[in-house]
Order: structure tokens, then sequence, then C-alpha cells
């Protein structure tokens, strides 16, 4: 890419008039939080709406970019959920989302450099191995990415909280109510009258799990709560439920959710990936260790994001939810897996590690880190647009073509063919 790497916004009128990927100057929060004196700093911004919209034309223009495809619905206050659709073939699909947090600024970027990546590098006559393996990608799949799920709180970080996390659902409580949790340890809430902001998207997806509040290891401190106090900048508040006196009654889903779902359910995807940061950690579902094609792949994911460690310096590891730092319910890879069984899907968790200074977390990586952190996980994510088609772990193959022939060996993998992958 010949512009530099810099962040997106969704977008801004301050844009009006300029070229095609032409970046604008703005002043934003710093990050931290709280930030009393409501000190700013100003940074360049691309807009990803704008940005979007040039793809879709230079796509459409090769034949691999269904134009008509800009979003996949609206945020709780009217933004686009914004979308870019690739590929030749409907038989075999991927997603990409980023941007469950409002604040993992870093997880815009990967599904979005992705997608320009994918278009620039398409040549429908190739010269070369890697011109030869991004058409067949672009001509075998089809290729779904939402860059920015939570629009509206990813606005809200550059505006007024750069530390600002979920969506900006104000919920209304005029008297006070009694919340009962039912599921892992049962308790009653009782929320006190007030105005309580921001749903965490990634807790209210309509899993079977969803209301299930969960703990860090080891503590009484929650990692999901149904409730809403525990909203807010940081939430982990995961959404009012459809009935508060019916413990199992499931959750009143937001719209960001409830766009990625209705989507996911549609297309029945054969593989996702779903951004954040940070931690540097790819996490899969706890199914993994029983079925021998996820575990394969996993494997082969380790292998690459190990190869890319050897270039870059920085360590992925690669882990089971049950794992992870805490678990959580009612999130996006949860939903995936109950829509898409036994398909492999991932949540990576971004720069930084997790021993970052604080004004290096979340918004606060510095644009120099955008370009690296892309690179050392392209393997990966190629490999998933690879392994759409794959249903069972690779088998090997051995054919005689006569007596006096070598033997031919046939290896079918989804994830080799990047291990020496150049960006």
């Amino acid at each position: 890419m010949a512009r530099p790497f810099l962040y997106h916004i969704h977008d801004s009128d301050l844009f009006d008039g300029k070229a095609d990927f032409e970046s604008i100057e703005k002043k934003v929060p710093i990050n931290q939080s709280p930030n009393p004196k409501k000190l700013l700093e100003s940074k360049k911004f691309y807009s990803l709406k704008r940005d979007l919209a040039a793809l879709r034309k230079k796509g459409a223009a090769k034949n691999i970019c269904d134009a008509s495809v800009t979003e996949i619905g609206k945020s709780l206050k009217g933004r686009e959920l914004l979308a870019i659709k690739l590929g030749r073939n409907p038989d075999h699909k991927v997603l990409f989302v980023g941007c469950h947090h409002a604040r993992e600024w870093i997880s815009v970027e990967l599904p979005y450099y992705l997608a320009e990546y994918l278009i620039e590098n398409f040549d429908d006559n190739p010269t070369d191995d890697k011109g030869r393996r991004i058409k067949h990608l672009l001509v075998n799949r089809e290729i779904w990415i939402v860059p920015m799920l939570n629009a509206d709180g990813h606005t809200r970080t550059h505006e007024e909280d750069r530390l600002w996390r979920p969506n900006l659902r104000e919920l209304v409580f005029d008297v006070a109510t009694k919340i009962e949790v039912a599921k892992n340890k049962k308790r009653t809430i009782t929320v006190a009258p007030g105005t309580y902001t921001g749903v965490d998207i990634n807790r209210n997806y309509p899993t079977k799990t969803w209301g299930q509040e969960t703990y860090r290891p080891g503590s009484d401190r929650r990692a999901t709560s149904r409730d809403p106090a525990e909203g807010g900048s940081n939430s982990i508040f995961c959404g009012v439920s459809l009935d508060s006196s019916d413990p199992a009654a499931g959750p009143d889903v937001e719209p960001e959710p409830r766009a990625l779902t209705d989507l996911m359910q549609a297309q029945k995807f054969k593989a996702c990936m779903s951004f954040h940061s940070f931690s540097q950690e790819y996490i899969m579902p706890n199914e993994v260790k029983s079925d021998p094609f996820l575990q394969d792949h996993a494997d082969g994911v380790k292998e690459l994001l190990g190869r890319a460690e050897k270039e870059l310096n920085k360590h992925y590891k690669v882990s089971r939810s049950e794992e992870f730092l805490y678990t959580t319910t009612g999130d996006q890879m949860d939903m995936y897996a109950e829509i898409s069984p036994k398909r492999p899907t991932y949540t990576p968790e971004l720069r930084p590690d997790q021993g970052a200074p604080d004004l290096t977390i979340f918004s606060g990586l510095p644009e120099a880190e955008i370009e690296p952190c892309f690179k050392e996980n392209l393997r990966s994510m190629l490999s998933m647009i690879n392994v759409a088609p794959f249903a069972e772990k690779a088998k090997r193959v051995t054919a005689t073509a006569s007596d006096s022939a070598p033997v031919a060996q046939v290896v079918g993998n989804s994830w080799k063919v990047f291990l020496d992958w150049k960006a």
C-alpha cells in the first residue's frame, strides 16, 4: 500500500471534497480515562465509509466485488454498519468482523486492510504464484467483511471518551427493579432508579448461554454481568432480558449484534474471524479439542503465527476459550458456532501484549504498529479464506502412475500454502 497505514473513523464532513483514500487531521480526546481537563491530541484518520466506497468501485471493475452490498444494517443511532462483499463463489463463504468494542481501534484495521489487500493484489491474469493464489481465493470463495460493528461507540471514542467500550444504549429505570439471575451463581440484582448507558454487544448475542454471569478466575470480579450498573465506559453488561422477571428469558438483542446474527443465519459462513485487542492471543471454541478437523486447522494457525513471529518478533498464543484470561457468554464466537457448528472460528486478540503500558493499549496503539500487526496476522487470515471448502483433516494420498513412474503424493491442506507468504 503506497499511502500510510492510519486508523479509520466511520465518517466525517471533514472529508468532503477530499480525494479517494485521502486522510484528514482531527483533534480527539487523549487515551486516558478519566480525562477531567478534556485534553485533546491531533491525529490523522481515513474515512471507513468513503474508503470502502472507493474499494467497491475498484473491486467491481475487477469483477470481484458486489458493489450493491454496502451495509448489513443500522446501529442504534442510525449509522450504517458498513460492509464489503468480495469473491465470485457463494458456495464457500467467509466472514471477518471488527470493532465489537469501540476503543479497540486496531480491530477495525485488520479486516479493512484485508479487503484492500485482496483487491489491490487481484489480477485475472496473474504472472506469479502469489497472484495465482489471490485469484484462486477470490474466484472460489465469497468474503464478507464488516470492519466496524460498533459504529456508535467508535464515534464516541474520537469525540468524547477515548476509552469507551460498549454501544450507546440508554436504559432508564423509573423505579427500583429486580433482575433474577438463575444461571451459574444465582443472585437477585436490584437496579436503582436512574439512567444506565452502554451494552457490551459482544455479550448480547442470543446464544444458549446468554445471561449466565461469568467471573474472572479466583475472584468475584465479573466478566459478564446482568447488572446495568456494570455498564458505562468499561461495560461488561450483557443487556436486558425480554422479561426481567423470568430468569430463563432470552436477551432483548441490540441492533448491532442482531444485524450480524441475521447475516450469519442467512449466509451460513464456513469460517469466521472476529478481531479484538489486546493480549496477542487467538481464542477458539472449546469444542476444538474434540474435533480433528478443527484441531488440525488450529495447529496450522499456530504454525502460521509462529512463522510470523520469527519475522516480526511478536508472539501470539492460540488457546481455547476455557484457557483464556476469562470466559464470557453471549459472545459472537459462540453465536457463530451455534449457527455453523464444526466450522473454524477464532477471536484474535491483537496487539499489544499483556505487559504493554496503559497509554499504548486499545486506541493508544501507535499508528506505526498497524502495518506490522496486519502482516503478522495476514497468513492466518488468508488460511481462513482458504479453509472454507474443507471439512476434514488433511489426508495423504499416494498414487502410482506406472511401474516406472515415481510415486506422487498429494496432501490436502488449507494452511501450509501460506507458510512462506510475503505481504
